[in-house]
């Protein structure tokens, strides 16, 4: 389904990864949801995740411990372009567009998911 080459660098770069206990909880258990629907190995999943953060951090001047102190309602934003972004990242690398839909429900669930389960804490 994915581009092999992409995978592994995703995987590499999740290997850096150092994010705090509850962040990496959220992190799981999205990543939980994806990987029932869709075929991807897990820590290239997670890569793709953490890239997806690392951009908004730069982008937004903010870390994801200062975005947890920030309004519900800014933390929603946050990680709706938070998971767009890595929506959009994955689907550069399918090597079939017609499993574009797929990830466009799939990656919809996962914000909806993150709004009912965790926006609140």
């Amino acid at each position: 389904m994915f581009d092999k080459a992409s995978i592994e660098k995703e995987k590499q770069e999740f290997q850096k990864l150092f994010l705090a206990p509850e962040h990496r909880s959220i992190v799981d258990d999205m990543a939980k949801i994806v990987l029932r629907r869709i075929e991807i190995d897990p820590l290239a999943l997670k890569g793709f995740v953490w890239r997806a953060m690392k951009k908004w951090q730069i982008e937004n001047n903010l870390t994801m411990r200062e975005l947890a102190t920030k309004s519900k309602s800014d933390r929603v934003v946050a990680v709706k372009k938070i998971t767009e972004m890595t929506r959009d990242s994955i689907k550069r690398v399918l090597k079939n567009k017609s499993d574009e839909s797929l990830v466009d429900q799939v990656f919809e669930e996962v914000f909806q998911a993150y709004v009912s389960k965790w926006s609140d804490r």
